[in-house]
């Protein structure tokens, strides 16, 4: 009789062994498996993929397309909609793109806004939102006017480079945040960037830094910068290319679409 207790002890003290080690195993895997999912606010991109410049002591990250052809740009507004980014590149068969500007609590533009030749909203008076991107099929434009008759108007601002020379800004409550820039270069190219923390892909410079940063950039180009001005930026910025994605938190207002 004793020595059948003890037989059905030891197997009792197997089976709380094995139950204990399988748990373990998968504590270890379910551990394992969260590390391995980083938060996408603050995971780095690939520096192979990135090119960086140092300001001030800090470091950022910046991608950029030129657009090879203005009949392929589609100022596409999404304030109703609110499509992610990806929805709107899936839909419109976009091969790079970056969000336009700034929209109010309503879901309405800030300031003027053409698209398709169709006007949403009439300019506005506005020291910040201060510039103009308009684009027809043979010429891009940034400044204080928007071509006449373009069948895209984006009121955006503030603006950064007017004919090569930098601006200065002095902005109240300025927060660092990732910058998305629109610029015309010497050669006449439209060049959509855009600028961020490369540990915090959220994260970028002070908007009173960005035009001489802008500058800084402008010399690493193919061609300077003749005027550039800053698009929605932060939270509400997205931007994709063939080599880099960043997604937006915030729905975008509008999304450029380069075809």
């Amino acid at each position: 009789m004793k020595r059948l207790l003890f037989i059905i002890f030891i197997f009792f003290l197997i089976i709380t062994f094995a139950y204990l080690w399988s748990n373990q195993l998968d504590f270890k895997k379910q551990t394992s498996s969260t590390l391995l999912s980083p938060s996408p606010s603050n995971a780095p991109l690939s520096s192979g993929y990135t090119q960086t410049i140092s300001y001030n002591g800090a470091l950022y990250a910046y991608e950029y397309f030129i657009v090879d052809s203005l009949k392929k740009v589609t100022l596409i507004a999404n304030f109703k909609d609110r499509k992610s980014s990806n929805e709107i590149k899936t839909e419109f068969h976009c091969k790079a793109g970056i969000n336009g500007s700034f929209y109010d609590k309503e879901g309405n533009p800030l300031g003027g806004f053409i698209s398709r030749g169709e006007t949403l909203k009439k300019p506005i008076s506005s020291r910040l939102i201060d510039g103009y991107l308009s684009i027809d099929e043979n010429k891009a434009k940034i400044g204080f006017t928007p071509l006449p008759n373009s069948s895209i108007v984006l009121q955006t601002g503030p603006l950064l480079i007017v004919d090569r020379e930098v601006t200065t800004l002095k902005i109240a409550s300025d927060e660092q945040a990732r910058r998305s820039i629109a610029a015309v270069t010497d050669d006449k190219n439209l060049v959509f960037l855009t600028l961020f923390d490369p540990q915090s892909t959220y994260q970028g410079p002070y908007l009173s830094d960005l035009p001489l940063i802008t500058r800084e950039v402008s010399k690493k180009l193919p061609s300077p910068i003749l005027s550039a001005v800053n698009l929605d930026g932060g939270n509400a910025s997205a931007f994709f290319s063939k080599n880099t994605t960043l997604s937006e938190l915030s729905p975008v207002g509008s999304l450029f679409c380069l075809q």
